[in-house]
Order: structure tokens, then C-alpha cells, then sequence
């Protein structure tokens, strides 16, 4: 459903972005796009925001 309303992902240089907007993930994290080297064995990346 996310794709069919035009969500993606973001990467981390947007979700670094995004940080400068506001503070987000005070309390939680998201994951962001991983490279398919990193998928590919089994991990993934997410961002938070440390204070």
C-alpha cells in the first residue's frame, strides 16, 4: 500500500536532511535505504536522533 501511494524509503542523507527540519526519532528509530551489499548479509541501517 505505501508504494501504490508513492512512500519511499528514505536515505540517510535525506533523513540527515530531514533532522534539520525538526528532531525526530527522540525516543524511536527508522530504517533507511540500505545498499544491497549490506542486505545482502543480512543487515540494514536505521537513524535515530541522539541528544
Amino acid at each position: 500500500m505505501a508504494t501504490e501511494m508513492g512512500a519511499e524509503i528514505l536515505s540517510e542523507e535525506q533523513y540527515r536532511e530531514l533532522q534539520k527540519l525538526g528532531e525526530f526519532d527522540l525516543k524511536t528509530s527508522s530504517w533507511v535505504k540500505t545498499p544491497k551489499e549490506i542486505r545482502e548479509l543480512g543487515g540494514a541501517l536505521f537513524c535515530d536522533r541522539r541528544t
